[in-house]
């Protein structure tokens, strides 16, 4: 009887387990939940737990999130919070204020918001805090811009959006789930008992850095969702709904002359590599995808001699990734042609930015991708002088003009005028060498409904998911 009991028991346990209401995500990598150490390949953790002012929605709009109405007057854009803790206690604007400061110190992001009044000045120790464009009175928080422009949202948008500039300084979560458990190869939240709209009782983060043993977990169903994956069996794979990136050569213009540049440009053909690599990535003959509206610019393509006139060699730096080492041994193959001797070096992501930051290389591969999707203003804004991005060392006073102008200018046809300008001075310059468009997949169980897949830094959205 005592065993049939326990049996009994333990039929129940196996049945409450498999009712749960939780899905299983994988991400390649993990890197915890403070948002100061930003990964993108956890974006979605750190949207899951942390709600920010405003969001991406599928069709790539800013919508708002934690404020619950804005208010634009000239240089200010006024929030007004609408956001609990997990705790129940109110999302005040001081939260927000604070999580500034400490970006301004301490993140590696700290760049993108000097936009914000004084914002530059104090994170170089130039001003005190109070000096920076930010105010607050309660639930009210006040930000003021560099500049006044026509459409705030549209412009800077991304600046409130992005998974970073969310109140994090006190320990609590604002966001639909909280963490539960954090382990190296996974992180556990639950639902945050004070966002309504959340359906779902758990989301397990797991770490897989594996592609095909994803899949294969996928298909013994102990995954419900895969993201950052590339087709490699025969399954229902979808496409984000955005895709802003671009995939390319960087170039050390200190060591590589803008001729060699235009010459190794024009010598890679585009449409070789996207069949190379297939699931229909599209050539790149710009660096500003064609999705941003007037931004139609192309490299020129004319061959300026066969051949480098003597043999050299140029170090490749790239990932360990599939797609990183088809290009890398295309480009090997294909400027070899003309002259050029390609030493591929394999390294560590961390090893190499390193080696970028202090310039020891020639070319390296890299993909860029952006949450602005509106105005391509990260998307150039790399290459201005004294960029942390520039790794190309490359300097063009017209084109810093050009960018400072747009970032300016209060009209937004201005604004991409210019920076349609300032993106033909690259085309020309070639600071980078563009090569194609890449396309972002994920496997999702049939009846895992209302998830909101945006490509981009705040990754996907779970928090209208259920399970029907």
């Amino acid at each position: 009887m005592k065993l049939l009991g326990r049996f009994a028991l333990f039929c129940a346990l196996s049945l409450v387990s498999l009712s749960k209401n939780s899905i299983k995500v994988r991400v390649k990598n993990l890197g915890g939940i403070n948002p100061l150490f930003f990964n993108s390949s956890a974006s979605s953790i750190f949207s899951s737990i942390y709600d920010p002012l405003l969001r991406i929605d599928e069709e790539g709009h800013f919508v708002k999130c934690a404020a619950s109405h804005i208010r634009c007057e000239g240089r200010k854009i006024i929030f007004y919070i609408d956001s609990k803790f997990n705790d129940g206690s109110n999302v005040e604007a001081k939260d927000f204020a604070d999580s500034l400061k400490l970006i301004l110190e301490e993140s590696n992001f700290a760049e993108k918001y000097f936009l914000i009044e004084n914002a530059e000045l104090y994170s170089k120790g130039k001003v005190p805090f109070d000096r920076v464009g930010v105010r607050t009175k309660g639930r009210e928080l006040t930000i003021i811009l560099k500049y006044e422009v026509e459409d705030p949202i549209l412009v800077y948008g991304s600046l409130f959006s992005f998974p970073l500039f969310v109140p994090f300084v006190n320990g609590k979560y604002n966001g639909p789930f909280i963490p539960d458990s954090v382990a190296e190869d996974s992180i556990m939240l639950k639902k945050n008992p004070f966002y309504e709209a959340t359906q779902i009782d758990e989301i397990e983060f797991i770490s897989v850095k594996d592609s095909f043993v994803a899949v294969n977990m996928f298909r013994n169903g102990e995954l419900d969702v895969v993201l950052n994956l590339l087709p490699i069996e025969d399954l229902n794979y979808r496409e984000y709904s955005t895709n802003f990136k671009t995939f390319f050569v960087g170039v050390n213009t200190s060591t590589v002359s803008q001729e060699l540049r235009q010459l190794i440009s024009s010598s890679v053909d585009r449409e070789e590599v996207c069949n190379l690599i297939g699931y229909g990535y599209q050539p790149a003959y710009s660096f500003v995808p064609k999705e941003y509206q007037g931004f139609n610019n192309r490299i020129n393509m004319e061959k300026k001699g066969e051949s480098v006139q003597k043999s050299r060699k140029l170090r490749l730096l790239c990932s360990r990734g599939t797609i990183s080492l088809t290009v890398a041994r295309y480009l090997k193959s294909s400027l070899s042609k003309i002259g050029l001797d390609i030493e591929i070096v394999t390294l560590p992501i961390f090893v190499k930015n390193r080696k970028l930051a202090s310039g020891d290389f020639d070319l390296y591969l890299s993909i860029w991708a952006v949450d602005n999707l509106s105005l391509p203003f990260d998307f150039l804004s790399i290459f201005v002088s004294g960029s942390k991005d520039n790794y190309f060392k490359f300097i063009s006073h017209d084109f810093d003009i050009l960018v400072r102008k747009a970032y300016s200018s209060y009209s937004t046809g201005e604004k991409r005028d210019l920076l349609s300008k300032a993106e033909e001075e690259i085309l020309q310059s070639l600071p980078v060498i563009p090569l194609f468009f890449p396309k972002s997949f994920y496997l999702i169980k049939d009846s895992i409904k209302g998830v909101k897949i945006v490509s981009g830094a705040s990754g996907p959205d779970f928090r209208f998911a259920f399970i029907k």
